[in-house]
């Protein structure tokens, strides 16, 4: 968050107290955790059923392979200039799609059977929901409903296709509009887990897509498992929750025609390491392992010692205090640093709170930009959740206040 004014050096010996964050108050204190179980639970399985959202889960990339020629049978397109190709979802030929984008009208033509006639599918047309957004350098089309062959069946998926027309060629998200879900129980309390599959991948594994795991309580709510709330988090075939390290097996299936999910989390034993936590306050912690095999640790509500299996982590973390809630912001490697679990000492991890405001000031000729930071424990910067007050400034010069003004976040 920046902010600029015009002033001379002195006005700054005041400025970094001048500066407050309305509404973050965090207090609260630790707890040590217990040891993992000596005796490994038995396997828990899952049926997770298709389930359709009021909002994109989760948002991938689609590749295409440009149309030159027009296809087989087309609509009347008035001879207007249009974008042609062939939609790779999947990693399957049979899975792509012929389209034909017409963006002076804010059109999308889906060859969804697949014969390369694109007037003869039922509701193949999809409209720019935003009159503004036609002929734009972006146009949504929403609630695409798809369909795809698995070796369980035909799937449905249904979607958002996002179309981005500042680049050349063009570039497609798609928006999952549905997960898989099923309830899990960890020592006597009932989760959420949920699986997202790869759009761009392969359909029916969660292999590339995502997981999540969050009270059962919360699952009509919304989801998003690419936000910085890391309630979901790339799927690994490990995971280490709740004090138990699982590998996850899965078959998709089909039972009574439909296609469904079967995830069986099977306890498995593991060498621990400790971690020490020096900030506080923190709600999650996530640590993802890239070695074979990969792992996610999940800590929720962690203690200052926890135990997590050994090996070399990238970490991302939430924190909560009353209603209150703020996330990491990690962009990257550099702001996001590894730390090794293992050996006979724990590992600190200096992360969490409490949160300080701080303000860095840089000079270019006359002018000071003032850019905000809400920093924690081991410098790390975080973004408060919900409703904010943009933070405030004031700058004064011998006792004289000189100027003021509000960050703006972004």
């Amino acid at each position: 968050m920046k902010s600029g004014f015009r002033g001379a050096r002195t006005a700054l010996l005041m400025l970094a107290g001048s500066v407050w964050l309305g509404g973050c108050s965090f207090v609260g204190g630790a707890q040590t955790s217990d040891s993992a179980p000596s005796t490994l639970p038995p396997t828990q399985a899952l049926f997770l059923d298709y389930r359709e959202l009021d909002a994109p889960v989760a948002n991938f990339g689609v590749s295409y392979t440009p149309q030159p020629t027009p296809f087989k049978k087309e609509p009347n397109l008035g001879g207007r200039k249009v974008t042609r190709g062939i939609l790779k979802f999947g990693n399957s030929t049979d899975q792509f799609i012929p389209f034909i984008f017409d963006g002076a009208q804010g059109k999308l033509y889906l060859d969804l059977n697949r014969n390369q006639d694109l007037t003869d599918d039922a509701n193949e047309v999809f409209s720019c929901p935003v009159a503004n957004y036609v002929g734009a350098q972006y146009q949504p089309f929403l609630k695409i409903p798809l369909t795809f062959k698995t070796d369980a069946g035909s799937q449905r998926a249904l979607v958002d296709l996002g179309i981005y027309t500042y680049a050349s060629p063009i570039i497609i998200q798609a928006g999952s509009r549905y997960c898989w879900d099923a309830k899990a129980t960890f020592q006597d309390h009932d989760y959420q887990l949920v699986l997202v599959d790869n759009l761009a991948g392969r359909l029916g594994s969660p292999e590339g897509g995502f997981l999540a795991l969050r009270p059962w309580s919360a699952r009509n709510q919304y989801l998003s498992v690419q936000d910085n709330s890391l309630t979901g988090f790339p799927f690994t075939r490990d995971l280490f929750f709740a004090g138990q390290t699982y590998r996850l097996d899965w078959t998709f299936f089909q039972q009574a025609g439909t296609p469904r999910y079967k995830l069986e989390l099977n306890p498995q034993p593991s060498e621990l390491g400790a971690l020490r936590l020096t900030g506080k306050y923190v709600n999650r912690l996530v640590l993802t392992r890239d070695s074979n095999p990969s792992l996610t640790v999940v800590l929720d509500a962690p203690g200052v010692l926890e135990k997590a299996p050994r090996g070399v982590y990238h970490f991302g973390l939430t924190l909560k205090q009353g209603g209150v809630e703020a996330h990491r912001q990690v962009y990257g490697v550099a702001t996001n640093p590894q730390i090794i679990v293992g050996g006979a000492d724990p590992v600190v991890l200096a992360a969490g709170g409490p949160l300080t405001n701080t303000v860095t000031v840089d000079r270019s000729g006359k002018n000071l930009r003032l850019s905000y930071q809400l920093v924690g424990a081991g410098g790390q910067s975080y973004e408060l959740q919900g409703q904010r007050k943009e933070p405030e400034f004031a700058v004064f010069r011998a006792g004289k206040k000189i100027d003021s003004g509000r960050f703006q976040f972004g």
